[in-house]
């Protein structure tokens, strides 16, 4: 299951429902501005807000508004107030929370933290989020380590290690951040979902197209300037961004 994220406000949700998506993850701020847009049958992850605590647009994270939107049927699960970096508050926070039971909590564990605190999660709920991805994947493809062997290598190494974890407990992990195009096609088969916000990173920001390969059938991404030369994009134009936008939304959207 793929999960569209990126979204920080109407625009990015009216893209998505325009192009028939209906699986979210949004944080609890910005969902409270886009609720009324998603479709009656949406399906919802709640994250907790703590990426924009990490990055100093949010005080912290509002539990009582995590709450709140659990009310919303079409919540699927609302992802506990974890603190990216500091694996002992994230586990205090699941411990003060876990008892709330009328939230669908998703536990989440710190792919830097010890493998037997997964395994406690894994006791406990049928699902778990893993997270701390996105830093560790963007050395396997972001331009800033393109000639960096050794981040490349590191990048390879964790994602061999994630797909033999999801291989090791199938179908039980929601994977946070996966804008690798690479890890995307390897942890698919094997994890219960994902999310991204590489359809719009990729389209509107970089003059690029994600898509997926008809050969391989895998997820690809690409310069416009290489990818106009490809058979199935004749006739489109791909320097406007909304043709970019909904190729790339398509892609992703094989995976639901």
């Amino acid at each position: 299951m793929f999960y569209f994220s990126g979204i920080s406000g109407k625009t990015e949700a009216n893209y998505l429902v325009n192009n028939g998506v209906r699986h979210f993850l949004l944080d609890y701020v910005d969902y409270f501005k886009v609720k009324d847009i998603l479709s009656q049958d949406a399906e919802i992850i709640i994250d907790s807000g703590a990426y924009k605590v990490f990055k100093g647009k949010l005080d912290a994270i509002d539990i009582n508004a995590l709450i709140k939107c659990a009310e919303d049927l079409r919540v699927k699960w609302v992802v506990a107030p974890d603190v990216i970096g500091d694996e002992a508050k994230t586990k205090q926070n699941w411990e003060m929370v876990k008892n709330i039971k009328t939230v669908p909590w998703l536990p989440v564990w710190g792919s830097y933290s010890e493998e037997s605190l997964l395994e406690q999660y894994l006791a406990e709920f049928e699902f778990v989020g893993i997270g701390a991805l996105v830093d560790r994947m963007r050395k396997g493809y972001a331009k800033e380590f393109k000639e960096d062997k050794d981040a490349k290598k590191e990048a390879e190494a964790f994602l061999r290690y994630l797909t033999a974890l999801c291989q090791k407990y199938p179908n039980r992990f929601h994977l946070f951040g996966i804008c690798w195009p690479k890890a995307i096609n390897k942890l698919a088969p094997f994890c219960y979902s994902m999310d991204s916000s590489k359809w719009i990173t990729t389209a509107k920001k970089r003059r690029e197209i994600l898509f997926r390969h008809t050969q391989s059938n895998e997820i690809r991404n690409a310069p416009i300037g290489i990818a106009k030369k490809f058979e199935e994009f004749n006739g489109l134009d791909l320097t406007n961004v909304d043709t970019r936008l909904t190729i790339s939304i398509s892609a992703l959207q094989q995976f639901n």
